[in-house]
């Protein structure tokens, strides 16, 4: 019997060793791993201007690039990297085409403390949900409202109670609004005065911070609602309130109340990182304000009514949602959309999901790509509505593996991988929990495998090294060694 002893300071697990004499293996013999010490730690990532862009084309011609924050990211603020492409990749969206209810995510296939865990570069694009569907999927509560009509294109909303200047008759989104671009429309039906001269007229469309469990009733305080326009009556400026701005007039007029095409479309949006109000009307559009969204922040769209059902009414009421939301909206975008025949048309997504699926391409850099495990600079896929790009290797800031896998690279052994379907020439399997730990490994009996030599061999060189269980290279510190025994 022979024992060989290997080590290596190569921080991927490398073991290249000559011997200064021969080494006799006779015909049939047996090679066992004895032991094996090594230790791998989480890989470090330093950010600078030569290697921080990262871009991402959703469909041929929209190609979205941003650049990651320059610092050194290791396991104590890898979610800090992952945040800071995600929110600035939202931040690229525009308020067109596909863009519409698309969201990006960078995150993990399973928590970093379970197997298997890979980095997924991802988006998913929200339906655009009209009011019928919001309330039968569950997704929105009414109250004190009568709706009418059984299909997006004729279902009306307006006050079941006489006029009143609260937010009892309300109609409330109880899933999150979307945080990449996302919308929340309606077009005036009917708006007409009242002659109170009092607010108990019109309706307010807004965006609440506050979950909708807990909005007061029947009046919410204004600071629920953290961003609105609101309508009074024809002849009236539409007001508004932002998260840091009290109410105030617009200086823009309703323009056409009588619903029809041409009638005026109040919007909310979220689109290029800023929370912007608009109007769109027959003579163009109006932006009312727009201001800086904190990523990541929940919203829920709303709309109250203070005028009554003779003098206040909205139709294709439409929103889109966060789709990463549990339970999630299902994606797919409404056949019945809004602003047909304005002169200044609200942006449409694709109709029915049409020309949404491209090709989409994540491209990043050398040792961004490396230290998310991605097996090339340039991943290119079809997708539609979902894409979903998951690294080849595990994350190298996972804090859990299942195995490690000791190779040995210039001998012949009889042993067999299933992940390969092929012979491979593996000495032994490690079983561990802890990968930033160190590995200790002695088995109480060594398992010896055949090497399939039948005549005599001499060596001097011995090549060998360790890998992960998916295959990929571990990032090792120190010293790393192996004992092999050959009978």
């Amino acid at each position: 019997m022979k024992l060989i002893r290997l080590q290596t300071e190569d921080n991927e697990g490398i073991f290249s060793t000559n011997f200064d004499s021969d080494i006799t293996i006779k015909p049939n013999s047996q090679v066992a791993l004895q032991s094996a010490t090594f230790k791998e730690v989480p890989e470090e990532l330093t950010i600078h201007g030569g290697n921080d862009e990262v871009s991402f084309q959703i469909k041929a011609g929209e190609v979205k690039k941003i650049n990651i924050a320059n610092n050194t990211y290791n396991s104590s603020n890898e979610a800090d990297l992952r945040k800071d492409i995600q929110d600035k990749l939202n931040t690229t969206l525009e308020l067109d085409g596909k863009q519409i209810g698309l969201q990006f995510k960078v995150d993990t296939t399973n928590p970093l403390d379970q197997p298997d865990c890979r980095i997924n570069f991802s988006y998913r694009v929200s339906k655009l949900f009209n009011n019928i569907q919001l309330l039968e999927e569950g997704n929105a509560i009414d109250n004190d409202l009568t709706i009418t009509g059984t299909t997006p294109a004729t279902s009306t909303i307006s006050n079941n109670s006489p006029r009143n200047v609260n937010d009892n008759a309300r109609f409330v989104v109880t899933s999150p609004f979307g945080k990449g671009c996302s919308i929340w429309r309606v077009r005036i039906k009917k708006l007409t005065d009242n002659g109170s001269g009092l607010e108990d007229n019109g309706f307010t469309l807004g965006l609440t911070e506050t979950t909708p469990a807990d909005l007061s009733s029947p009046t919410m305080s204004q600071a629920q609602k953290t961003y609105f326009i609101k309508t009074i009556r024809f002849g009236e400026d539409y007001k508004f309130k932002t998260k840091t701005q009290a109410v105030q007039d617009s200086g823009t007029e309703p323009e056409n109340v009588a619903g029809g095409t041409n009638a005026d479309t109040i919007e909310l949006a979220l689109v290029g990182g800023k929370i912007v109000g608009k109007v769109y009307q027959q003579t163009g559009t109006t932006t009312l304000f727009s201001e800086d969204y904190v990523a990541g922040t929940n919203l829920y769209p709303f709309i109250t009514f203070q005028g009554a059902t003779d003098t206040t009414q909205v139709q294709n009421v439409r929103a889109t949602l966060d789709p990463y939301f549990t339970p999630h909206p299902p994606v797919g975008h409404d056949e019945n959309l809004l602003g047909d025949g304005l002169t200044a048309t609200p942006p449409q997504p694709p109709k029915n999901g049409a020309g949404v699926e491209s090709v989409n391409i994540l491209t990043l850099t050398e040792d961004v790509r490396s230290f998310f495990g991605y097996k090339n600079r340039i991943i290119t896929i079809r997708a539609g509505l979902n894409c979903d790009i998951v690294a080849f290797q595990m994350y190298s800031q996972q804090v859990t593996t299942n195995s490690y896998i000791i190779e040995l690279r210039n001998f012949n052994l009889e042993s067999y991988d299933s992940q390969t379907g092929t012979r491979r020439n593996i000495v032994a399997v490690l079983p561990t929990t802890d990968l930033h730990q160190l590995v200790e490994y002695e088995p109480n009996t060594p398992l010896f495998i055949d090497m399939n030599n039948k005549e005599t061999k001499n060596i001097k060189h011995i090549l060998a090294r360790i890998l992960r269980t998916d295959n990929s290279t571990p990032n090792l510190a120190g010293i790393s060694q192996i004992t092999l025994l050959i009978q």
